[in-house]
């Protein structure tokens, strides 16, 4: 029988390992069965603007830094969206869970200190063709919570060494679980202070979007053995926001009254998952904002409603802005 030799789409599929040296590549360990978005760009740094004096057209280039970029997502779940987390925002912490079985994996952001990271090699392909690109870290996180559209959805771009093309795939590698989060078990709730969040529950939130950007970058230095990759990564200023799109009752307006007042808002959002001995699966993501802006007050798919955009601040009373922690029956990635 023919042996296949095309890259069918269907059979491409994404495995990654957890560095221990920033882009020194290991095999895979995990492969991840819920992603619905992976896409992997050779990023080139070429001069084509090298044109002499008197000449019409350029007649070399200049060859400089190299990285690749990906672009990557999928629907929530306990599981794997904790490998994601440990590289978009610090390595992650695992401590004991609600129930002997589960655990917390807990990931916040410090106000001054360096962040200690996580990086993966991630392997992409099939037993035709496949590739890998190590020291991947996501500068970029986001996700969108909305029952109207049972959207619970995540997604992400991400920085990596270049990629190294013609490998065999690790093979024989077990899946990460998959445990679907749903839209129907969110709770959003609002407080005056960062220790009360969780108390006061909004009853007409329409949608819940999270957008992290920026978080890392990768620097590069005059160094020959580097052959054109990073030297390293390195921590930027984050944009965090948070878009609430609310019903325009005396609730949801109590947020142009804060936008105007400059009132700081903390807000943790929950999402509820499967019984796991005494506790439960979950996403508790808790923040202090400051709302930035207010929307349009109109129709929203049959609800008169607004959309409000809040910043994340760092409290000084609570001495914290963010805190994600999934609890799961993951020990460990």
């Amino acid at each position: 029988m023919p042996a296949p030799t095309e890259l069918a789409t269907i059979t491409q599929h994404v495995q990654v390992g957890i560095e221990s040296t920033l882009g020194t590549a290991v095999a895979a360990t995990k492969q991840l069965a819920d992603l619905t978005q992976f896409s992997a760009t050779p990023a080139n740094d070429v001069d084509m603007s090298q044109r002499g004096a008197g000449q019409k057209i350029a007649t070399f280039g200049i060859v400089g830094k190299e990285m690749t970029t990906i672009a990557i997502g999928g629907p929530l779940t306990f599981d794997s969206f904790a490998y994601w987390c440990n590289l978009a925002f610090r390595t992650g912490t695992i401590g004991a869970g609600g129930d002997a079985s589960t655990r917390y994996h807990t990931f916040d952001l410090s106000q001054t200190a360096q962040e200690t990271y996580s990086a993966f090699t991630i392997e992409h392909g099939d037993s035709v063709r496949a590739r890998k690109i190590p020291g991947v870290q996501l500068d970029s996180l986001s996700f969108t919570l909305d029952l109207a559209g049972n959207v619970a959805q995540w997604s992400g771009s991400g920085i990596g060494f270049p990629l190294v093309d013609g490998i065999t795939l690790t093979g024989a590698l077990p899946f990460v679980a998959v445990t679907p989060m749903s839209p129907a078990n969110v709770d959003v709730f609002l407080d005056t202070t960062y220790a009360g969040a969780g108390g006061t529950r909004l009853s007409r939130v329409l949608k819940f979007d999270f957008a992290m950007s920026n978080h890392w970058d990768q620097f590069f230095t005059l160094d020959s053995t580097m052959v054109r990759h990073a030297a390293g990564m390195i921590e930027t200023p984050p944009t965090i926001q948070v878009k609430l799109l609310l019903e325009a009752d005396s609730a949801g307006m109590a947020r142009l009254t804060a936008l105007r007042a400059g009132t700081s808002q903390f807000v943790r959002v929950k999402v509820i998952g499967p019984v796991a001995g005494s506790s439960t699966q979950n996403l508790q993501v808790d923040m202090a904002l400051k709302i930035s802006s207010a929307g349009a007050i109109e129709d929203k798919n049959g609800v008169y409603g607004y959309e409000v955009t809040g910043d994340l601040v760092y409290d000084l009373t609570g001495t914290a802005s963010l805190k994600f922690r999934l609890e799961n029956l993951l020990t460990a990635l």
